[in-house]
């Protein structure tokens, strides 16, 4: 396959068509595919792919496991699996998708969320032990292992006040110095 040719659907695998001369006012719900080669005002909840073809003009959220945007789409998009621009596609909205691909010429204007799954894995735990802490100074591993916010709020306001009486210190010293010389 050509590295640019479109991937798209066959015909005869699309539950629901809306052709190039057709308006619809309304949502489309299907448990299948959708293809949108018209005009759609309404949002299209599919458990299949979406394609919206080149003619195509879609204003409603999208939601599918698969999308395909050759035409232009304002709405929310919200893939469990892969959202793919083509090069005369347009997409004006929010973008939540396990993956993501937009070919030169394809625009794209909104926020995106890709893979957000990752962000809910648990990070390993930092063994107490391991090498990459024993490079940290005393005082960061104690307040690493503190679990209250106020006695790292106290540490904090310990070691200010410290810094500020030595710099009080040295001021006092200095202004001491200069009037002995007067």
């Amino acid at each position: 396959m050509n590295l640019f040719q479109k991937e798209t659907i066959s015909s005869s695998g699309f539950d629901i068509v809306i052709g190039e001369l057709s308006n619809l006012n309304g949502d489309v719900v299907s448990k299948g595919a959708v293809r949108i080669d018209g005009y759609l005002k309404g949002n299209i909840n599919a458990q299949g792919a979406v394609v919206i073809g080149e003619a195509a003009q879609v204003y409603g959220n999208i939601v599918a496991s698969r999308i395909e945007i050759s035409g232009k789409v304002e709405g929310d998009i919200d893939s469990s699996g892969k959202l793919r621009i083509y090069s005369s596609g347009l997409l004006k909205g929010d973008i939540k998708v396990m993956s993501f691909d937009i070919d030169e010429g394809g625009a794209f204007e909104g926020m995106c969320r890709i893979n957000t799954s990752a962000f809910t894995r648990k990070p390993k735990p930092i063994e107490p032990n391991s090498t990459t802490n024993s490079n940290s100074n005393t005082n960061s591993k104690k307040t690493i292992k503190s679990s209250s916010a106020s006695t790292t709020m106290e540490a904090i306001k310990s070691k200010t006040d410290n810094n500020r009486a030595n710099r009080n210190k040295t001021q006092m010293s200095f202004q001491s110095k200069t009037n002995k010389t007067k």
